[in-house]
């Protein structure tokens, strides 16, 4: 069965560019994983979990800061629910990992339309102050991140 769902994750992120895929118990415990890494939750995924859990229903997370073996990246986390009658349990969750770099970033740069001159920008604010990320159309760097405060 291991065998069997890392083939599944291996599909599934070759196919929707997600940097990593993680199947977690309710505790937020990593059972299995499809890249070696961080052997525990960052303090956002495990927040969302909690929260994912304990509505039943998927949840995304806020931009998560990169470490050297983790790039900056949202979370999509999904509840696994097993229904017996009128009872539903949370048996973990499936957290699928993405790259700014692979997915949001690029998107802003062709959203709404395809531009030699204007780009989208992402800004998000965090505590006191603001992280700017953008794929820098007009300049060298790729996934570029400025702080301002």
């Amino acid at each position: 069965m291991r065998q069997y769902l890392l083939d599944l994750f291996k599909a599934l992120a070759h196919s929707d560019k997600y940097f990593n895929i993680l199947l977690v118990d309710p505790e937020g415990t990593i059972r299995l994983k499809l890249r070696e890494g961080p052997v525990q939750l960052l303090p956002e995924s495990l927040r969302v979990l909690k929260l994912a859990i304990a509505e039943k229903k998927p949840f995304l997370t806020e931009i998560h800061r990169g470490t050297p073996e983790l790039p900056q990246h949202i979370d999509a986390i999904a509840p696994l629910i097993i229904t017996s009658g009128s009872a539903e349990t949370v048996a973990g969750a499936l957290i699928l990992v993405t790259d700014l770099r692979d997915f949001l970033l690029p998107l802003l740069q062709f959203w709404p339309l395809p531009s030699g001159s204007a780009e989208g920008l992402l800004v998000v604010r965090q505590e006191d102050h603001a992280t700017l990320y953008s794929q820098g159309l007009n300049t060298e760097t790729n996934g570029l991140k400025r702080n301002f405060s």
